[in-house]
């Protein structure tokens, strides 16, 4: 405020807490930092769709957009032998509002068409479905991995197969018919 003479006599100001507002800013900030994490480790194709099955968000656009996956709409990627199946089931699936589950083959960069498993679920927020969170993994990455775990649980098997049996490796108690003798193994010197 100023007085006759234009000085400034005081200043008028107001503060308002806004605490609470960046406590909850900064919850917000850490969820979505989760997110972001989630998406980088999830693979595959992620996206969130609308309802009527337009692309709304890319989780992982840089490195969908390197690949080319970019679409209007994600029913544009499916090949047409399983693009009717794929709707159908969107369909279903934002009337039920159940989870969204099928097999297709979806265009590559390059033309190509190549097997994936899309899943999506429903985001309600107390609502109907209003947009599906997506995930689209590669078929070949599929079998990849159960190839990798097929083979591992079979060399974790001929590794078991291979080791001497607990009672080979430390003796055998003897019954009560024998005194309760204990005779480890000739190896370590047992009787």
């Amino acid at each position: 405020m100023l007085d006759a003479a234009g000085k400034t006599r005081c200043v008028l100001g107001l503060a308002l807490d806004i605490t609470e507002k960046r406590k909850l800013l900064d919850a917000l900030k850490i969820e979505a930092e989760r997110y972001c994490a989630l998406a980088q480790i999830a693979g595959g194709l992620l996206w969130t769709g609308s309802s009527d099955g337009g692309v709304t968000a890319l989780s992982n656009a840089k490195e969908t957009e390197d690949q080319g996956y970019l679409a209007k709409d994600w029913v544009d990627l499916v090949h047409e032998e399983e693009r009717d199946t794929a709707l159908r089931e969107w369909a279903v699936s934002v009337k039920t509002e159940e989870p969204y589950n099928v097999e297709c083959r979806l265009r590559q960069p390059d033309g190509a068409y190549r097997w994936h498993r899309c899943r999506a679920v429903p985001l309600r927020n107390g609502g109907p479905w209003r947009q599906g969170v997506a995930r689209c993994l590669d078929g070949r990455a599929l079998r990849y991995t159960l190839k990798g775990a097929k083979r591992r649980l079979k060399a974790h098997r001929q590794a078991i197969a291979r080791r001497p049996r607990h009672a080979e490796l430390v003796g055998e108690a003897v019954g009560p018919a024998n005194g309760g003798v204990f005779r480890g193994h000739s190896a370590a010197g047992g009787v």
